[in-house]
């Protein structure tokens, strides 16, 4: 045998002995078998690599999803919309809840402007049965009575309480409709996560919250038509911190 046969068949059989190795490892691999005591680092993926691997490969992005599922595509596209119109909603939502804010407390404060007042300022409120309180909802004392400058016109109790009320309503909704903002947010978030598709299931619970936040914003409208904010002229608010 010359020296090139000989060389080729040592190659051959080196050969032969690394692909039976490869296929043992990779069977070990399959069957976890990692650590037998006498596995040699071969350049072979540890198990939880090769899962990850796995995973990987057989992951399906959402524009894949989209483009390989119509009905899956019909129903994200559908969900979509549906939170689109939402965010809409919700912004305007936003604008109307802050002015309402800045309408009640102008109202309050055009009351407060209004009021009668004890010799030390304090804004004081008489009741529809005589009682009269400080703006902040302490009973005058009758000896103090004689001590209130008496302004004609001035709001009733009633009236200041109502506008106070209101004020809480309006502060509330606000804060309703940025939490709202928020969450719409996230959801869109959810939705857009192209390496994590939203499955079917998670839409249909998606779709119940973007279906609760409109409710929330048609009933947060209802309220606010249904209560009056008194007009009275007054100076200039400070700014809200709304």
């Amino acid at each position: 045998m010359g020296i090139d046969e000989e060389f080729l068949r040592v190659e051959k059989s080196k050969a032969t002995r690394r692909l039976v190795q490869e296929r043992e490892d990779h069977n070990n691999a399959l069957a976890g078998n990692f650590d037998t005591g006498r596995r040699i680092n071969r350049g072979l993926k540890d198990k939880d690599e090769h899962e990850q691997s796995v995973q990987k490969r057989t992951k399906q992005s959402l524009s894949q999803a989209l483009r390989l599922n119509t009905r899956y595509a019909a129903q994200y596209q559908a969900l979509m919309q549906n939170l689109n119109d939402a965010e809409d909603a919700v912004y305007a939502a936003q604008i109307r809840s802050a002015e309402w804010v800045s309408e009640a407390q102008s109202a309050v404060r055009g009351s407060l402007d209004a009021a009668s007042a004890l010799t030390d300022g304090t804004e004081v409120f008489q009741a529809e049965n005589g009682s009269v309180f400080t703006f902040d909802e302490r009973v005058v004392e009758d000896s103090e009575l004689d001590d209130i400058s008496w302004r004609e016109g001035s709001p009733s109790w009633e009236t200041y309480q109502g506008q106070l009320a209101e004020l809480e309503e309006a502060r509330l909704s606000h804060e309703r409709m940025n939490s709202h903002g928020d969450h719409l947010s996230k959801l869109r978030n959810e939705m857009e996560d192209e390496d994590n598709p939203v499955s079917s299931e998670r839409m249909l619970e998606i779709s119940e919250e973007v279906n609760a936040i409109e409710t929330s914003v048609r009933n947060s409208q209802e309220v606010h038509s249904s209560l009056e904010v008194s007009a009275t002229p007054t100076a200039k608010l400070p700014e809200l911190n709304l």
